[in-house]
C-alpha cells in the first residue's frame, strides 16, 4: 500500500490483430478506492520485414564478372510494423568476396536514392571461380523480427578465351587496296567481344 509500487503483468496477444494497441491500468489501494486509470500505447509486430525485388547490376554493361569487377546488389527492403532496424540488412557474399556485408540505404555503397527503403551494396569480386554463385540477404525489424534468407545470384567468369581458328571467308587471300577482307574466327564459346587489329595492312 505504499505510494508507488512496482507490478507485473502478462498480456496475452494470442488472436490480437498487428498493429497500434491501447493498454489501460490502474490500480486499487487496501481499502477498495480505485486510482486514476492510466495508458499505455503499444506496437503490436509478430511480422518479419519483406524483401523482394532483388537485382543484380554488372559494371560496363556486361552479363557476368570477374575478379576486380564491382557488381551492385539491390533489395526492396519493407516493414509494416515497429520498424526496419538498417544494421539488420546483412548481405552474405561469401562466394564473391569471401565476407559478409551490411547493406546501405543511405547513398552510399553504390545506393542511389537514400532512405527510399531499397538497400544497396557495391560488391568487389575477389572469390574468383567461374558459373553461377550464389549470395543471400536477411533482415531483421527493431522487434526483432527476422525474415527468412532472400538468394540472388552472380555470374562468374575468370576464364580467358579460348581460340580455335581463324579463316578467310574469300575465294582466294589475294587483295587489292578497297576491298574487304572477311574473317571467320572461332572460340571456345559464344558471347566474346572479338578485337582485330588491321594495323599493319591498312
Amino acid at each position: 500500500n505504499a505510494h508507488t509500487e512496482p507490478v507485473t503483468a502478462v498480456l496475452p496477444i494470442t488472436g490480437l490483430a498487428d498493429g497500434r494497441h491501447t493498454i489501460y491500468v490502474r490500480g486499487k489501494d487496501v481499502s477498495g478506492a480505485w486510482g486514476n486509470e492510466g495508458q499505455l500505447p503499444i506496437i503490436l509486430d509478430t511480422q518479419a520485414p519483406v524483401i523482394k525485388g532483388v537485382s543484380v547490376e554488372y559494371s560496363n554493361g556486361h552479363s557476368a564478372a570477374k575478379n576486380g569487377d564491382n557488381v551492385l546488389v539491390t533489395a526492396m527492403i519493407e516493414d509494416a510494423g515497429a520498424g526496419l532496424n538498417p544494421a539488420s540488412v546483412v548481405l552474405g557474399s561469401n562466394n564473391l568476396d569471401s565476407t559478409i556485408h551490411i547493406m546501405k540505404d543511405d547513398g552510399t555503397n553504390g545506393d542511389k536514392v537514400s532512405s527510399d527503403n531499397v538497400f544497396s551494396f557495391l560488391v568487389t569480386i575477389s572469390a574468383g571461380g567461374n558459373g553461377t554463385k550464389n549470395f543471400t540477404i536477411g533482415a531483421s525489424d527493431i522487434v526483432p523480427n527476422t525474415s527468412s534468407n532472400v538468394t540472388g545470384n552472380v555470374i562468374l567468369d575468370n576464364a580467358a578465351p579460348v581460340f580455335t581458328s581463324l579463316s578467310v571467308l574469300d575465294a582466294d587471300n589475294i587483295y587489292r587496296n578497297g576491298e574487304t577482307i572477311i574473317l571467320k574466327t572461332v572460340y571456345d564459346a559464344k558471347g566474346y567481344f572479338v578485337r582485330c587489329d588491321f594495323s599493319a595492312i591498312d
